[in-house]
């Protein structure tokens, strides 16, 4: 159970510290890389906590399970592939997070 424990916090501390690198990469790509820049990998770290916390908890405890029964080789594939379609999962989540409206009332009522 140790094991586990540790596992699913490697998972979670993982997929944060992606978050916040994307969050400042993304952020530099839009203007000159200046030190709020980091404040906004902190501020992409808040808006998708929602989905990359339990994202990476599930990672962590299972991806090292999978992994241990390869080999290395295929094993860093396997977890490159998964790292990748989570990206994209990741991705498209705040994509719609970011386009949905916020409040009911700025939707339109049906007359």
């Amino acid at each position: 159970m140790r094991a586990a424990g540790a596992n699913l916090v490697r998972g979670i501390g993982t997929a944060l510290l992606a978050s916040y690198v994307y969050g400042v990469l993304v952020w530099t790509v839009f203007g000159p890389f200046q030190p709020l820049t980091l404040l906004a990998g902190v501020y992409s770290v808040i808006v998708t906590a929602w989905f990359v916390l339990p994202l990476g908890a599930v990672l962590g405890l299972s991806l090292p399970n999978a992994a241990s029964r390869l080999r290395p080789s295929h094993a860093a594939i396997q977890g490159f592939a998964l790292g990748v379609l989570c990206g994209l999962l990741c991705g498209l989540l705040l994509s719609i997070q970011l386009t949905t409206p916020f409040d009911s009332k700025s939707q339109s009522k049906p007359t």
